[in-house]
């Protein structure tokens, strides 16, 4: 079926049962979206990670510092990920992670970082039915004081 640009959103269907000849109870309505033609059912891409680049490392305090990213094709929200490197390199096992930082509407999300220490960051877009697609790489920083 084809869907017109702009009403992927926001469908509901339902359903009842012809048993003996008599129509039973309708279900409860269930919301759901749909894909738009040529995209992929199965996930969004990763969002492009715009700044800082990897490697970035930073003189200022305080710390406070942005990431930014491109807008994804269908994303409701997206996600980002934080960690604290044990080590320059950022070795995987070798990190203390924060809580995902979940629900951002915006492609840039400003915060104050923990310490003069690295870190990473990756971040990745969400569906309107809240399914998370494709994780970004990660990128590294490090801060100096």
């Amino acid at each position: 079926a084809w869907i017109a640009p702009g009403n992927d959103r926001g469908w509901t269907w339902r359903l009842r049962a012809r048993i003996d000849g008599e129509w039973r109870d309708w279900s409860a309505s269930q919301a759901f979206d749909v894909e738009t033609v040529d995209t992929d059912c199965g996930t969004l891409p990763p969002p492009q990670q715009i700044a800082p680049p990897d490697g970035a490392v930073f003189t200022h305090f305080p710390r406070t510092t942005v990431r930014e990213w491109g807008a994804v094709p269908q994303a409701a929200s997206y996600s980002l990920d934080l960690e604290v490197c044990q080590n320059p390199t950022c070795i995987e096992g070798q990190t203390t992670a924060t809580p995902p930082v979940t629900g951002l509407t915006s492609t840039s999300y400003t915060f104050n970082f923990v310490g003069a220490q690295p870190g990473r960051w990756r971040v990745w877009a969400v569906n309107g039915s809240g399914m998370p697609g494709s994780k970004s790489g990660w990128r590294q920083f490090r801060f100096t004081q």
